[in-house]
């Protein structure tokens, strides 16, 4: 290659690796950005969780003291009329003392003045049987008789009445509303002291509200900028990579098998025909892919190191060629067998035509800049959806999935508060596997999981957990009584760390699982 091809090739290089390292600087900027919204948003679901739980405190301790100061007054009343009560059965006891000993009194009266007719009937019964003055007399006595018995009843009355007056125990009974009054009075400055501390706590955690809110609009802000800038510099790598690298691109990535498409080179001045009458596609070490030069990339044809091949069409309508490449047995450049984890770069390699090479005097080939970065990797499987579901008698999670035997996996359950109140009934805040992997132990629930195999390669899994008074949501918050939340499974590798790179972690899909509304049960 003569020293104009080989400078445009390292400037074509140059402009793709800017372009690559400016976007991962972006991309890592905005993930930041992204990690900081949620945390953002989490503080300020917090400060609603709390400035919700203050509302409630208030409004108890409001209507506590509300019914305290009403019966403040009542027991007022009750003391006057205590009062008024004590004034009037002293006033009782006084006047139905007077009043028996009047009655008692004008009782031994007619006693003395009964004795006295008796002993006239009988002097009169003795001597004037049955005259007119005996039955004078004798009427005389009866009607004595029957008032020294009325005037005994009567006496016998007022010492009962006296005895009941004395008996009302109106000292105790306006003890007692003294007390109360008093206790009601003291009941009322406390409740009134804690109403003030509440309030303030209130007015404390709605500032604190409106500060997150502030933070949250902030966090929102420069995640809006960070997406754009890290689109733009998507596009601009998208339309740099189609002008000026045969828009090379690997797709479809998986642990078997990958997809490599591109463009063909085509006569820039005499209609535009085909250029090239083969393109060898090359697997590189991604640590190699800086320094891979079209001898390197001869080298490895001529050595049979290369993982793909494509004759063209001058039939084809596309113009461009898309290869699934199967990694079993796969080895790059290098000779080296394809490893899971390990980050690799494609070359596409185009030798020119005869005729093309001899038109323009020079009889190199063609070699493509690397393509992005990338690696095979074993996805974990995730959590159907349509099986994640709440036993809302027992309140325990429950969900399935096929998965490979051997993988050590961990299935962690979250449960993300969702906006109830809204359109959609849609989260608040923004979770993907990258985020589930940052949330914190105690913010999860590991799943007891049950196996069952189904061949030698896959098995059956059941996944179960408890929702207990400790368990929490995403941001560590207590679930609480009435809200909606969205259960989640994110299925974690556990693998040990030489090789936890050859797997991806994944999570259910949010959009197709039910929601469920919390209830402590009975």
């Amino acid at each position: 290659m003569n020293s104009f091809n080989d400078n445009l090739r390292q400037t074509m290089i140059d402009i793709l690796s800017t372009q690559e390292s400016e976007l991962a600087i972006q991309s890592s900027s905005n993930q930041a950005a992204q990690l900081a919204l949620y945390y953002a948003q989490g503080s300020q679901l917090n400060a609603e969780s709390k400035r919700d739980l203050a509302q409630v405190s208030y409004g108890s301790k409001e209507r506590l003291f509300n019914e305290a100061d009403s019966l403040k007054e009542l027991v007022s009343n009750i003391l006057t009329s205590a009062n008024q009560g004590k004034a009037l059965v002293e006033n009782a006891m006084s006047l139905s003392a007077t009043t028996a000993a009047n009655v008692q009194i004008a009782s031994n009266a007619i006693m003395k003045l009964a004795s006295d007719i008796g002993s006239v009937f009988s002097m009169v019964n003795a001597a004037d049987f049955n005259s007119e003055i005996y039955e004078m007399a004798n009427e005389c006595n009866a009607l004595i008789s029957k008032t020294a018995y009325l005037a005994e009843s009567a006496s016998q009355i007022s010492m009962e009445l006296t005895l009941l007056a004395a008996e009302v125990d109106i000292p105790t009974l306006n003890s007692t509303a003294e007390k109360t009054n008093v206790s009601i009075k003291d009941l009322v400055s406390v409740l009134n002291d804690q109403l003030a501390t509440v309030k303030e706590h209130l007015n404390s955690t709605c500032e604190a509200l409106k500060n997150t809110n502030a933070g949250e609009s902030q966090a929102n802000e420069t995640f809006k900028l960070t997406s754009a800038n890290r689109k733009a510099l998507e596009n601009s790598l998208i339309l740099a990579n189609e002008k000026l690298n045969l828009n090379l691109e690997v797709k479809n990535q998986s642990f078997k098998s990958f997809t490599v498409s591109f463009d063909y080179l085509k006569e820039p001045f005499e209609g535009g025909k085909g250029i090239a009458k083969n393109y060898y596609i090359l697997l590189v070490k991604n640590s190699e892919r800086l320094i891979f030069t079209i001898a390197d990339a001869e080298q490895a044809i001529l050595n049979q190191k290369v993982i793909g091949e494509v004759v063209p069409s001058e039939t084809d309508p596309q113009q461009s060629a898309s290869i699934t490449i199967n990694a079993k047995d796969l080895i790059d450049s290098d000779g080296d067998p394809i490893q899971l984890g390990q980050a690799y770069a494609i070359f596409v390699l185009a030798a020119y035509t005869s005729d093309y090479k001899k038109a323009i005097n020079n009889y190199n080939d063609y070699l493509s800049a690397p393509s992005q970065p990338f690696s095979l990797s074993h996805t974990l499987q995730h959590a159907e959806s349509e099986s994640i579901k709440l036993n809302k008698t027992t309140n325990t999670l429950s969900f399935g999935l096929i998965e490979n035997t051997d993988f050590k996996v961990e299935y962690r359950c979250m449960y993300l508060l969702i906006d109830s109140n809204g359109k959609d009934g849609s989260l608040t805040f923004p979770f993907s596997t990258s985020i589930a992997e940052q949330v914190n132990a105690g913010c999860y629930d590991v799943a007891h999981i049950v196996k069952k195999k189904i061949n030698e390669e896959e098995s059956s899994i059941v996944g179960t957990t408890q929702i207990t008074g400790a368990t929490t949501d995403n941001f560590g918050n207590p679930l609480i009584e009435g809200k909606t939340y969205l259960p989640v499974v994110l299925s974690f590798c556990t693998e040990k760390l030489t090789v936890v790179n050859q797997f991806t972690n994944s999570l259910s899909a949010l959009r197709l699982t039910a929601p469920f509304i919390f209830q402590t049960t009975k």
